[in-house]
């Protein structure tokens, strides 16, 4: 073949391979998960009524891979101002910026979507070209002689059974897992965020309360070394006081182990050391928490007066903790769009669908194109004439004849492994109906408790009163008054304690339904 024939016979390969590729088959079965039927409603919500929610992530995943990570940072601007926590933005904002762990889902994410060019280079064809320079001796009745040769080489496997494209949708499927995954891990530190913060503010309304506990007991143990003084009470009555007394300090300085090692929480989270760290603390009034105990003396005029039980002298402690918010609820099946873990397990679930393909097109043969052309000549000035020119192009079909199985193994595996991401969507489905359900009714029946223990707290406080009353007419005994006054400080400790329990369970439902909401939706549950 004349050596001008050579751009019409490449052009005519070229387009018959192109032909070829483009009607190319896909072997990857249907993508067919095993579906779970959502619920019309919650089982353990108070109300039917839904808010419309507005991000649906899973949605955004399918659409694209940067669509993924696009989503993911609209978290970092919902729905956690519900809480009106003024510190909040600002810890939001250094976790997105320097926090070690979303760094590393960052990364990983970057490296699944480097997968899919990697792959995608497959698609196209393999140019590479050489300079070369070799002396050698035939035999040795022959001087040496020396070639050079300057070439260009192409390679390209026709991708006719969708081998290629199957591997490329996999990796595409795998890098919109991993952008879920990203959303799905700064959804879970910015809960954890937010969990440490919430308990350490009512750790602080803790400590105010002991205190002012403890200035109550201090009063009372002045009280009680009066009545020793003039003999209306023993010595052991003093005792009782002062062990009363120094109890009190001692669950007091016990809060400031809580408060450390959620202020070190905080801080990690941020992406800073500890030691360098500092959370001030709010300030409270001690006058606000002014528990019933103390002389009427520094009291205003009005709380004077106040008959027991009244509370005008204790001022409510959920007024200084930050307030149960309403957590939005939209209809069971928007769970399946919203969640970041069930969008992961869906994609993964497509990347194996897609592997089942690439596994089954091992059974047909492998054509490829290959392409070769340049100058080679034994006299260097020589090397770029006409006469020193060499060109080839040919297909090359290869065909698997015998592997001891190994195709067969290897797409029985395949399979497993989608049946696998199959079972495990489903199972991420059921478990985040589960969790979405645990929360609710943590919720729900916390309300309940915490009605109760607040009937307990001022069922507390007046016996307290009472009884101080009586101690200090010589009515009741110095046990009697320290029983009552122990009663009332565990009841309002507890009730503290529910409360934070109650914020942490709204925490995690709003994790539990994907986030992403905004907290000026109009319609909401309530719990």
């Amino acid at each position: 073949m004349p050596a001008r024939s050579f751009p019409r016979a490449l052009t005519a390969t070229l387009s018959a391979a192109i032909a070829a590729s483009l009607a190319a088959c896909s072997f990857a079965p249907p993508l067919q998960l095993q579906s779970v039927e959502p619920p019309a409603n919650y089982r353990e919500a108070q109300t039917p009524t839904r808010a419309q929610l507005p991000w649906k992530f899973a949605d955004s995943a399918a659409n694209g891979v940067a669509d993924g990570a696009a989503a993911g940072e609209a978290l970092a601007r919902a729905p956690w101002e519900v809480f009106a926590l003024p510190e909040l933005p600002g810890l939001l904002a250094r976790l997105e910026t320097a926090n070690a762990s979303l760094a590393v889902s960052r990364a990983r994410y970057r490296q699944a979507a480097a997968l899919i060019d990697q792959a995608s280079a497959g698609l196209f064809p393999a140019v590479s070209g050489s300079l070369a320079a070799t002396r050698a001796r035939s035999s040795g009745q022959t001087p040496p002689t020396t070639t050079d040769s300057l070439s260009l080489s192409a390679s390209w496997e026709i991708d006719l059974w969708s081998r290629l494209r199957g591997t490329v949708d996999a990796n595409e499927a795998s890098a919109k897992a991993s952008a879920a995954d990203l959303a799905g891990v700064r959804l879970a530190l910015q809960a954890q965020l937010v969990q440490a913060l919430l308990s350490l503010r009512v750790v602080e309304v803790q400590r105010q309360l002991l205190d002012a506990t403890v200035a109550d007991y201090e009063r009372y143990l002045q009280l009680t070394a009066d009545r020793v003084r003039f003999g209306v009470a023993s010595r052991a009555d003093l005792a009782l006081a002062e062990t009363q007394l120094r109890s009190a300090q001692a669950q007091a300085i016990e809060t400031g182990v809580q408060r450390a090692q959620l202020e070190h929480a905080v801080a990690v989270l941020a992406g800073e050391l500890p030691a360098t760290f500092r959370l001030p603390p709010r300030p409270i009034a001690t006058t606000v928490l002014r528990a019933p105990l103390r002389g009427t003396d520094n009291m205003p005029d009005g709380a004077r007066s106040a008959q027991p039980g009244s509370g005008t002298a204790h001022a409510g402690i959920f007024d200084l903790v930050p307030a149960l918010p309403a957590v939005p609820l939209d209809t069971p099946s928007t769970l399946l769009e919203r969640r970041p873990d069930i969008a992961a397990a869906e994609r993964r679930a497509a990347a194996a669908n897609a592997q089942v393909g690439v596994a089954h097109s091992a059974f047909f043969p492998i054509l490829s194109l290959s392409a070769s052309g340049g100058q080679r000549s034994s006299i260097w000035s020589e090397l770029l004439g006409t006469p020193a020119r060499f060109w080839s192009i040919g297909p090359a079909l290869v065909a698997p004849l015998f592997d001891g199985g190994l195709r067969g193994a290897q797409k029985a595996q395949a399979v497993a492994a989608w049946e696998q991401a199959s079972a495990t969507y489903r199972q991420t489905v059921l478990a985040a109906f589960q969790e979405v359900e645990d929360q609710l009714a943590a919720l729900r029946i916390l309300a309940e408790e915490a009605d109760v223990q607040q009937q307990a707290v001022k069922a507390a406080r007046v016996a307290a009163e009472l009884t101080q009353a009586q101690y200090r007419a010589g009515v009741a005994s110095s046990l009697q008054a320290i029983v009552s006054n122990g009663a009332l400080l565990s009841a309002e400790r507890a009730a503290l304690d529910l409360h934070n329990r109650r914020l942490i369970a709204a925490v995690v439902l709003i994790r539990a339904l994907g986030g992403g909401w905004q907290a000026t939706d109009p319609a909401t549950g309530s719990f």
